[in-house]
């Protein structure tokens, strides 16, 4: 049984496929949703439908069985309907519809799943201008997201992060702070909540980093870098968890590194910074695993950004892969996590094999 959301286009193409098949449509308490429950399975012609009993959103896809045939991806469902839905096959032939999709059900999680649907979501994005903190936050617009992008000196990159998000439809508001200074965190948070809403979903991902060898680390260089890349999580966490914890959900999702891991290409003070993060992520996830908020990292290694090519240590022959990772590796990881609510305390490497757990 494969979890699959069914997106608003993909209703309507469900209500085409019931009528041209002749399966009843069983109207919700929501006006803007429905119930089927129909097989096309062991029995050819028999055709079930089924009323369930919660009526809560969003409408899943819950699950298909397709015993020795199955089609493929999932992501492919839209297609294989759509394809079928003008042919004989399903116009009231349910023998020979059944060889096409063995059983199919639709219907409601049982709980408030967000698992596959961010709609009516909120977003802070840290250091979100640019990088991985620029496709971190468009890639959660693209799942249904309002977004927050934080920035401390690039108003314009942010502003342009933000126009993309409008531009599909979401809300985005580009909001200055230094997340290393509790007085503007608050002052970030209390702008965010007024304008967008309360932030359910918090990506912690400014950092900072000066390639040194240990040697040459100067005592406010160490400072600097724990401050911002370190004090910032423990900052915004803690402003956001309140009403996280009123609502009883919430994803945090913490940047770490490969530094935290091997030691990394920057030097010890970026390397140390990084594996606090981790240790913050597992006692914050175990602090909150049961009031609906979880909490995770992830560890990327050498993903080609502005820190990671203007640092002469970078060398993409350090990676087995044998080249730099994209933004895009690891924004894709950063809405699974949001999507996810079993998932806390984890830390996902996306390395290009330089670390393996």
């Amino acid at each position: 049984m494969h979890p699959f959301h069914v997106s608003h286009n993909l209703v309507a193409a469900f209500r085409q496929f019931a009528s041209t098949s002749g399966i009843a449509v069983t109207p919700t308490a929501r006006a803007l949703h429905k119930d089927v429950s129909f097989g096309c399975g062991n029995v050819p012609g028999k055709v079930a439908e089924r009323k369930l009993a919660s009526r809560r959103t969003p409408l899943d896809f819950v699950g298909w069985n397709t015993g020795n045939n199955p089609h493929g991806a999932l992501t492919d469902f839209a297609e294989v309907i759509e394809k079928r839905l003008n042919t004989a096959d399903f116009h009231g032939n349910y023998g020979t519809a059944h060889a096409f999709v063995p059983t199919l059900r639709v219907g409601y999680r049982a709980y408030n799943d967000a698992m596959k649907d961010l709609r009516d979501r909120v977003a802070l994005v840290t250091g979100g201008s640019r990088g991985i903190g620029a496709a971190v936050a468009i890639a959660l617009a693209k799942a249904g997201t309002d977004v927050a992008v934080n920035y401390r000196e690039r108003a314009d990159a942010a502003n342009a992060v933000c126009a993309e998000i409008t531009g599909m439809g979401w809300k985005a508001i580009a909001v200055q702070a230094d997340v290393s200074v509790a007085a503007e965190v608050k002052r970030m948070v209390t702008e965010v909540e007024a304008k967008i809403g309360g932030i359910d979903i918090l990506v912690n991902n400014a950092a900072i980093a000066h390639p040194r060898k240990l040697e040459e680390i100067t005592e406010t260089e160490w400072d600097e870098v724990l401050t911002v890349n370190l004090k910032s999580v423990f900052l915004v966490t803690q402003a956001v968890i309140g009403g996280m914890r009123q609502r009883k959900w919430g994803r945090i999702i913490n940047l770490s590194s490969v530094a935290a891991q091997t030691g990394g290409a920057v030097g010890a003070h970026y390397a140390a910074s990084k594996a606090g993060i981790i240790g913050l992520t597992h006692s914050c996830a175990s602090a909150f695993i049961r009031e609906g908020i979880t909490v995770n990292a992830i560890a990327p290694a050498l993903i080609e950004t502005d820190m990671v090519t203007s640092n002469p240590n970078a060398n993409p022959n350090l990676i087995p892969m044998g080249h730099f990772g994209s933004v895009d590796d690891v924004a894709s990881v950063a809405v699974m996590l949001a999507m996810n609510d079993y998932m806390t305390g984890q830390t996902i490497s996306v390395n290009g094999g330089w670390y393996m757990s």
